[in-house]
């Protein structure tokens, strides 16, 4: 998998550009379509491209290859040396040729520096005696945010794959586009990476990293499992003009430490707790994604006069087949099974998180009941979670909303953040 992302950043990065530009944060979008039936022809691909963003130095463009069976490009053109530094849609045209022996057609953005991209509107076509005409690819206008209907695009962040983010804001048509926001964000921060805005604390025998953002109530933001700070860029960018956003990474993950101290969502509430202790925060609203549900769900129980609101995510209370669908279990598994085979550091920390997955927590619907504070209980429509134990878990709390998101997965707080942060935010605005 490295080999054939270092061909496909040395392709998007012809020459000698790559070292003199130094470029070590950049995004790539592609989808590959066989090449075959359309030998001989000219191809054109266009795209609508707009980006927010206040680094000039940005760079966002299309672009189009056509593989040779030897791995050599037939043809190739990137845009993005021609930028158009705009928050409006502008369309970006390539015209190529589809050599004789070609195997595929590969196409999509490519995008560098700190700023959110949108896409939408992608249309390849070839010429037929004179007529373009289109070539079917998948999903061309992200109307469809399931991933059932977006397998065939992928998105890396540098040679890392990275899930599918979608955005409601200003589409060029329908209601969906493609967002894929740089790990540094459109003001430049790097978040999980800022020196000016992270710190450590001393808590049950670690070192707990965190930052902070902004002004006004608290508002503290946990990840899901094997995560760290990066994953919540979108909601850290939405709610830091909003509140004081507390972004932490849980231990043994992202830039925490962690001892021998067996891992329970219990143990990283008591983390959490003793975090807001240290920062002389005596009321807090929390919003958790996954693992951060379960750890904010401990925390309103355990500690009623602490917690303001509750926002969860995709969280589940016991583990098992009532509470998580069959597939989690058997990927579970395999995931442990590969990181056996890994004796380093990071793949016996990894053990640990999915062993985590698969042992805990150990709750039940009573005792949630402790809960005072009021929740919103969010979850996908094609979530990990069982919708029935959602469900379960809402109608436990006294104080309790529940959404779930139609056609969304377990991911939508980054496939599409802005619907997330807006049903989040509505809540947590409510008297």
């Amino acid at each position: 998998m490295r080999f054939m992302l270092c061909g496909l950043l040395l392709a998007l990065f012809p020459g000698n550009s790559l070292l003199a530009q130094k470029i070590t944060d950049y995004h790539v979008l592609k989808q590959t379509v066989i090449a075959q039936p359309y030998w001989g022809k000219k191809i054109k691909l266009q795209a609508a491209v707009r980006l927010v963003t206040k680094d000039t130095a940005t760079k966002a463009g299309l672009w189009l290859r056509v593989d040779k069976p030897d791995h050599t490009a037939g043809f190739f053109r990137n845009t993005w040396d021609e930028p158009k530094h705009s928050s409006t849609w502008r369309t970006v045209t390539i015209e190529g040729f589809v050599v004789e022996d070609a195997t595929n057609i590969v196409f999509g953005g490519v995008f560098a520096g700190k700023a959110q991209f949108y896409l939408d509107d992608f249309n390849l076509s070839v010429d037929d005696n004179g007529t373009w005409v289109p070539i079917p690819i998948a999903n061309p206008s992200f109307e469809d945010t399931t991933p059932a209907a977006n397998a065939n695009w992928l998105v890396f962040h540098n040679s890392v794959k990275q899930p599918i983010a979608f955005s409601q804001q200003q589409p060029v048509n329908g209601h969906s586009t493609i967002l894929i926001a740089s790990s540094q964000g459109a003001t430049g921060y790097a978040y999980g990476s800022n020196p000016d805005a992270g710190k450590y604390a001393d808590i049950n025998g670690i070192r707990l990293y965190y930052e902070i953002y902004g002004k006004g109530e608290p508002l503290l933001l946990l990840h899901g499992n094997g995560q760290n700070i990066q994953e919540l860029a979108q909601q850290i960018e939405f709610f830091k003009d909003k509140f004081q956003v507390i972004a932490v990474d849980t231990r043994g993950q992202g830039k925490s430490s962690a001892d021998s101290t067996r891992f329970t969502y219990h143990l990283f509430a008591s983390d959490m707790y003793e975090l807001l202790k240290q920062l002389r925060i005596k009321n807090v609203n929390i919003v958790g994604w996954s693992d951060g549900g379960n750890t904010g769900l401990i925390l309103a129980m355990q500690h009623p006069g602490l917690v303001k609101k509750l926002a969860t995510m995709g969280a589940n209370i016991f583990m098992n087949q009532e509470a998580v669908i069959p597939i989690v279990f058997t990927e579970i598994d395999n995931q442990l099974k590969e990181f056996a085979k890994d004796s380093s550091a990071k793949g016996r920390m990894n053990t640990r998180l999915m062993n985590l997955l698969l042992q805990e927590p150990h709750m039940q619907f009573t005792d949630l009941r402790a809960i005072r504070c009021p929740v919103l209980v969010m979850a996908g429509e094609n979530d990990l979670i069982q919708e029935a134990h959602t469900r379960g878990i809402a109608q436990h709390i006294k104080a309790a909303e529940l959404v779930i998101f139609p056609k969304a997965s377990h991911y939508i707080p980054q496939e599409n953040a802005p619907l997330y942060n807006k049903t989040v935010w509505e809540f947590l605005q409510k008297p």
